[in-house]
C-alpha cells in the first residue's frame, strides 16, 4: 500500500508501551477511565471554577508575582494579560511542566508545551471562555542526574551527546539552580555542529539571547522555551515562593496526614496491579514534605516533626513538595481544567486519586501530551512512493518497519540482478585467467589475480550502495 499523510492508527494496534496509557487513550471502558475519568468532551470538569489568588497572600500578590516573572523572561503583551484575566476569573489554565534540563531539555518538553497551547486554544474557540497554558518550570527538583545531559543530532542525523559538568552541581540542591555558565558551557561544545545545520543561525541566536538573560539553569529553560512557545504560553517557577505561600494550608494538612497519604499511595498502587496495570510510585519511610536549608533540601527526621511543623507555619517557602505534594500544591493554586501529561505521569494521577480526594483537591482532566515519531525525508518519500509496510509497524518497531519500507521500495528484480552480475563476473574473470595463464609468468599471472580479486571487492561494495542508502535511511 502506498502511504498517505497523516494517519490516524487504532490505539488497539499498538504493540508495548504502558497499558495502562494505552488503555486511558483508547477511550474503551477500562478501569483506567473508571479511576481518571477520561478527557472526553462531555467530561464537566472542562467547566472548573476559576482558582481563588488571594487565599493566603493578598488577593492578585501571585498573579502579579507571576507577571513580573514572565515579563522578565520575555512573555508577550497577551500572556501578561491573560494572567491578569487570571486574576478575576475570565481566563482559565491549562498546565503542563517539566525539570528544568539542559537546555530546555529533551523534545517530550516541547511536545508537552506545543499540546498545552494548542489544547488551551481549542477550549477558547470552543467554549468561547479565554484559555492560557502555563507551563511549570521544575526547577526545585534535585535529581540532577536526570536533567544532565543534552542529546542531539547532526545533520547528517549522527547522535551527538555531552553533559552539564558534575561540578556544577551541588547535592541535594535544586537543578534550576545551576549555574548559567555551566549551562553555557554545554552550549558552546554544540554550537559549532548545531550552526552548520539548517536553520543553526536561528538556534544559536535563541540559545544565546535565553543565556544572556537568565540567572541560573531554571530561568535559562524558562526564557527559551517562552521564545519556542511565541507568546503562546505563561511560566512558573517551582522554586517561586509566592506558590508555596498560596498553599500553605495545603502543605500543613499534608504534613499533618502524611501517613494517610502513604497508605492510599499504596492502595492505590496496588489496586492499579490488581487491575493489570502497574504502580508508578511506592513511597518511602521518608516525609513527602523537605526542609530547605543553605539552598539544600534535607528530609525531616521523625523526631524533627514537631519543630518542622511549627516552622513550616511561619514560613512555609523553607519547605520544598515531594512529587506527590508537587501536584496537589499545582492544582489547588492554579485550579486548571487540565493537565497535560506524559504516559508515567497519568500512572501517577491513578495513583493519587484517593490522595486528592482525602485532601480535597478538585482533580483536573488528565489529557495526554503529542508523542512522535519521526521519519527521515528519504524513508518518508519513499513511504509516499511506493508500497510500503502498515504504518503501525512505525509506532512499534521503528527499526523493523524502515527496513521493510526499503525492501518494498527496491525495484523488483534489483537483487537477482545484483547476483547474476557477481557471478557473470566471477565466471568472466575464471575463464579470463584459465585463457591467459599459459602464456603469463607465474608472478604475473599471480599479480592479476590479486588485482581481478580487487576490482570484485570494489565492484561489490559499488553493488552494495543500494543497501547501504536503504539502511541510512
Amino acid at each position: 500500500m502506498v502511504i498517505e499523510f497523516p494517519v490516524t492508527i487504532p490505539v488497539s494496534e499498538i504493540d508495548g508501551g504502558s497499558r495502562l496509557f494505552l488503555d486511558y487513550v483508547s477511550g474503551k471502558e477500562s478501569p483506567i477511565r473508571e479511576i481518571l475519568g477520561g478527557f472526553g468532551d462531555g467530561d464537566d470538569r472542562w467547566q472548573a471554577p476559576p482558582p481563588e489568588y488571594g487565599h493566603v497572600e493578598t488577593p492578585g500578590a501571585l498573579l502579579d508575582r507571576l507577571i513580573e516573572y514572565n515579563r522578565d523572561i520575555g512573555a508577550g503583551d497577551d500572556v501578561l494579560a491573560r494572567l491578569r484575566g487570571a486574576l478575576d476569573g475570565d481566563v482559565r489554565i491549562v498546565v503542563t511542566g517539566q525539570q528544568p534540563g539542559a537546555l530546555g531539555g529533551p523534545l517530550l518538553a516541547l511536545h508537552k508545551l506545543s499540546t498545552a497551547i494548542a489544547l488551551a486554544g481549542h477550549l477558547e474557540r470552543t467554549r468561547g471562555t479565554p484559555h492560557l497554558a502555563l507551563y511549570w518550570v521544575g526547577s526545585d527538583d534535585v535529581d540532577f542526574r536526570e536533567i544532565r545531559d543534552l542529546f542531539l543530532v547532526d545533520c547528517d542525523l549522527t547522535p551527538l551527546s555531552t553533559s552539564i559538568d558534575a561540578a556544577a552541581y551541588e547535592a541535594a540542591s535544586p537543578v534550576g539552580a545551576v549555574s548559567t555558565s555551566a549551562v553555557r558551557q554545554l552550549w558552546d561544545a554544540v554550537d559549532p555542529i548545531v550552526g552548520r545545520c539548517p536553520h543553526g543561525k536561528f538556534a544559536g541566536d535563541l540559545v544565546r539571547a535565553s543565556l544572556d538573560g537568565a540567572s541560573d539553569n531554571g530561568a535559562v529553560t524558562a526564557r527559551l522555551l517562552s521564545a519556542l512557545a511565541g507568546g503562546g504560553a505563561a511560566f512558573v517557577d517551582g522554586r517561586e515562593p509566592a506558590v508555596r505561600r498560596q498553599a500553605r494550608d495545603l502543605f500543613l494538612q499534608y504534613f499533618d496526614r502524611e501517613d494517610e497519604v502513604r497508605e492510599l499511595l499504596v492502595a492505590g498502587g496496588r489496586s492499579l496491579e490488581a487491575a493489570g496495570y502497574h504502580a508508578q510510585l511506592w513511597p518511602g519511610p521518608d516525609s513527602g514534605v523537605f526542609m530547605v536549608e543553605d539552598g539544600r533540601r534535607k528530609k525531616i527526621a521523625a523526631g524533627a516533626r514537631s519543630g518542622a511543623r511549627v516552622a513550616m507555619e511561619e514560613d512555609v517557602t523553607r519547605f520544598s513538595p515531594g512529587v506527590a505534594l508537587r501536584n496537589l500544591v499545582q492544582d489547588q493554586v492554579f485550579r486548571p481544567v487540565a493537565v497535560v501529561l506524559g504516559p508515567a505521569e497519568i500512572a501517577y494521577r491513578a495513583q493519587l486519586d484517593g490522595v486528592y480526594r482525602m485532601m480535597g483537591v478538585a482533580s483536573p482532566v488528565a489529557f495526554p501530551r503529542m508523542q512522535a515519531t519521526c521519519l527521515t525525508p528519504a524513508a518518508a518519500g519513499m513511504a509516499r512512493g511506493g508500497q510500503a509496510p502498515p504504518i503501525v509497524r512505525l509506532i512499534n518497531s521503528p527499526d523493523d518497519y524502515v527496513k521493510e519500507l526499503y525492501a518494498a521500495a527496491r525495484p523488483a528484480g534489483l537483487q537477482e540482478a545484483i547476483e547474476e552480475f557477481k557471478l557473470a563476473f566471477e565466471s568472466g574473470k575464471e575463464d579470463f585467467l584459465s585463457a591467459a595463464g599459459p602464456v603469463l609468468e607465474a608472478r604475473t599471472a599471480d599479480k592479476a589475480r590479486k588485482r581481478l580479486s580487487d576490482v570484485g571487492r570494489r565492484l561489490g561494495q559499488a553493488l552494495e550502495v543500494g543497501e547501504v542508502a536503504g539502511r541510512e535511511a
